[in-house]
């Protein structure tokens, strides 16, 4: 029977000119950080009870990507199909499309820098025109034309360790195709504003500042797991309990 390779998530496996290289990802670098809110949070709820909310929030915001995605790719969603907390969240996807109109050039696209040794996978790439847009939250906002990075953040809260991931991303991006990023967006689509939704912008200064910050933490990262390998382990390709479908109820 045919086997795959499964491995540790926080790595990326990249095959390049017959070599194998296993990239640490952006976020798993991040990781270091500790916030201390995040420790209250901890202490006043309890652990299990913070792993636990902790981990419906991630699928969550897995699902609504996955939504997101299929809409970028063209898929009309439907809301019977679909609990009221996603769509909700979907809605707000849609609205900053009607407001922003980009043009969708990647959808969940691997980017990987091969001279800081890092992977990631970005949320969007998308192409704007230029001039105001609306940021959901205050008055619109004034965009030069080029290409940008999106990220779609689901949860409550944001963290400034989410424009250091975007400013990897960014780099990554442009040494993958010497192509010029002119910006970074955040597309909050929990957010407390009347709309639901807000867009954070980031400049080439404030993009630039944001990546000296993430090397300085990439670098500790490296420096604390430098012997740390993933773990590779065989999985089936296929898997069946029967030998014949009849046999199944």
């Amino acid at each position: 029977m045919d086997k795959i390779q499964w491995f540790d998530e926080k790595y990326y496996k990249l095959t390049l000119n017959d070599k194998t290289l296993y990239l640490p990802s952006s976020t798993t670098m991040l990781g270091l950080i500790i916030r201390p809110w995040l420790l209250n949070w901890y202490g006043d709820i309890g652990t299990e009870t913070a792993k636990y909310r902790s981990e419906k929030a991630k699928q969550l915001g897995s699902h609504i990507h996955e939504l997101a995605k299929r809409l970028f790719e063209g898929e009309t969603l439907k809301a019977e199909d679909y609990k009221q907390e996603a769509w909700v969240q979907v809605h707000r996807i849609q609205q900053w499309y009607e407001a922003f109109k980009p043009e969708i050039l990647l959808t969940e696209h691997t980017v990987y820098s091969l001279e800081h040794l890092f992977a990631g996978t970005l949320d969007l790439c998308i192409a704007l025109a230029g001039g105001k847009y609306d940021t959901g939250y205050n008055k619109p906002i004034e965009l030069p034309a080029g290409k940008y990075i999106l990220d779609l953040k689901t949860g409550k809260g944001l963290d400034s360790l989410y424009n250091y991931q975007l400013a990897s991303y960014k780099v990554a991006h442009e040494e993958m195709t010497k192509e010029k990023i002119t910006g970074t967006l955040i597309l909050h689509t929990q957010a407390t504003t009347k709309k639901g939704w807000k867009v954070l912008y980031r400049n080439e200064q404030e993009m630039n500042k944001d990546f000296e910050l993430f090397l300085h933490i990439a670098d500790v990262w490296k420096e604390e797991n430098k012997d740390l390998t993933p773990d590779i382990f065989d999985m089936p390709a296929e898997i069946r309990l029967f030998e014949k479908e009849k046999e199944a109820l």
